[in-house]
């Protein structure tokens, strides 16, 4: 366990890293203009903030990176065991896994994850995000909490792994009573039970120690009031990228910001001119009763002008090439490739053909997945704790309880987290593979197919578009049935009867 002076220098270093460069100011900004139900003080929408293109954009953003990270009602948790296995335990080792996926994805639907880890990711647009995984009952195994953006920091360990994680709250000492029975209460005042204290609870990870092993420490100001040891933290951070001299995440909306702010102001002054348009500004003669302190240039406002006199006319040039509407175009574009990235045509933009779509779809595959396997990196975090859970003492008696991986001689057998972008690169290159043999069946008939192993890529087509394994046969079955197939072909062809084949040249793509 460390030290209670070494983790409080870890806790002024990660704050330090986060408040250097004025960046939580860039924080709050960014959060006021582009999330605002996330920003913390009171916001007048419409007085400061007129333009919501940012806001939708993270909306679409969010859904579309937890749709690909962690599909509702559908599988996304995929492990596979590290190293060879022994062909007549494949089978055995494959069904556990299995299992072991159903009971894990039981959990999270039955538990508050898809509420929690859309506040998360949203925070990972604009820097780091946190999610908080608890043990929870036999009944509801897990329990999930996001952690606001300006209430958490954090440190890297040598790996440069987020492993050292500290979250700041504001509580009398009766709650930290409550909240932590055996908090030492001899480092408390007399009147600390009613007083407002800044608390900050963290977990700290022990370089020294051979075993992974994190510190549970409870601070009251600069006093630990409370310390243990644990074999694991309940924190998981995502984070899409780094800038070189911010030691904390720096998501795609900062990178925006100049042109949300700029679009804001743009959006700002042309309602101030239409204001003005439909109110107009009107001149009267000076009667030497108006005040010229009291004037400004606002809706209705009347300016004196001396009898008899037509005042300051403008000449007009009869040009009105309204630049503030091309301005805002051009920046709503800007804005959405960036946040929401690159997309599809939408369907109210008129048939596209399917050479169009495949080349879009070439161009997400090249920019977005790379973008997102940062966030997908949390995600193996975030399965190997969930399997921590499920796998501990306290579930026993739930229906969702795992057991580990075991061999045939009851050895554990060690397997690892598949990410769901993994699968998805997978899948665009089993489909570029069904659509080149296609192309060369087109071009060369049957001998395209003599090169290759058909059974292998038909198989790997249907797994990797979540084909239900279940459904497939074995390769026992599979070259059986090939074997028949070539059995009725020779006595088909010594009867003098020719077997019907598809034409190749038919091939859909």
């Amino acid at each position: 366990m460390e030290n209670e002076k070494i983790v409080y220098e870890k806790y002024l270093k990660a704050r330090k890293n986060r408040e250097d460069n004025n960046f939580l100011n860039e924080l709050d900004e960014a959060y006021k203009y582009c999330c605002p139900r996330r920003y913390n003080k009171s916001l007048k929408t419409g007085d400061e903030v007129f333009d919501s293109t940012a806001i939708h954009a993270i909306n679409a953003r969010v859904a579309s990176n937890h749709d690909a990270l962690f599909p509702a009602f559908r599988e996304w948790i995929h492990e596979e065991p590290v190293g060879k296995t022994i062909d007549n335990e494949k089978t055995s080792v494959a069904k556990q896994i299995k299992n072991r996926e159903d009971k894990a994805h039981k959990a999270l639907e039955l538990s508050n994850f898809h509420i929690e880890i859309e506040d998360v990711l949203t925070d990972a647009l604009f820097s780091d995000g946190a999610l908080l995984c608890f043990t929870g009952t036999p009944e509801n195994p897990l329990r999930f909490k996001s952690v606001c953006w300006d209430c958490f920091y954090t440190l890297n360990d040598y790996e440069d792994m987020p492993r050292n994680n500290f979250c700041t709250r504001k509580l009398t000492g009766k709650n930290i009573a409550y909240l932590w029975p055996k908090a030492d209460r001899t480092k408390f005042d007399a009147n600390d039970d009613i007083k407002i204290l800044d608390v900050v609870d963290c977990y700290t990870y022990d370089n020294t120690a051979k075993e992974n092993k994190y510190t549970y420490s409870v601070f009251v100001g600069d006093k630990a009031v409370y310390q243990a040891e644990e074999k694991s933290s309940p924190w998981v951070v995502f984070s899409q990228k780094r800038r070189a001299s911010q030691a904390s995440g720096w998501g795609m909306v900062l990178d925006s910001m100049s042109d949300i702010k700029t679009l804001n102001h743009v959006h700002k002054d042309l309602l101030k001119c239409a204001d003005i348009n439909l109110s107009g500004v009107w001149q009267a003669e000076d009667d030497g009763v108006i005040n010229f302190d009291n004037l400004s240039l606002t809706p209705g406002t009347v300016i004196p002008i001396a009898p008899g006199s037509k005042g300051l006319t403008p000449l007009l040039t009869h040009v009105d090439l309204n630049l503030g509407q091309y301005i805002m175009s051009d920046l709503k574009d800007n804005i959405k490739k960036s946040v929401q990235g690159s997309a599809l045509p939408d369907f109210s933009q008129g048939v596209r053909t399917a050479s169009e779509y495949q080349m879009r779809e070439a161009e997400m595959n090249k920019t977005e997945i790379p973008i997102m396997l940062q966030l997908a990196q949390a995600s193996k975090i975030l399965v190997e704790r969930i399997f921590e859970i499920l796998e501990s003492p306290a579930m026993m008696t739930s229906d969702m309880y795992c057991k580990p991986v075991t061999d045939s001689k009851g050895e554990i057998v060690k397997t690892s987290f598949v990410s769901p972008l993994i699968r998805m690169k997978d899948k665009a290159q089993v489909n570029e593979d069904i659509r080149v043999m296609a192309q060369a069946a087109q071009i060369f008939g049957q001998p395209a197919y003599d090169v290759i192993d058909r059974d292998e890529v038909i198989k790997d087509f249907y797994l990797k578009n979540n084909f239900n394994p279940e459904r497939l046969r074995d390769e026992d079955e599979i070259k059986q049935a090939r074997a028949n197939d070539r059995k009725n072909d020779i006595e088909l062809a010594q009867a003098g009867v020719q077997p019907q084949k598809a034409n190749p040249g038919n091939v859909s793509l």
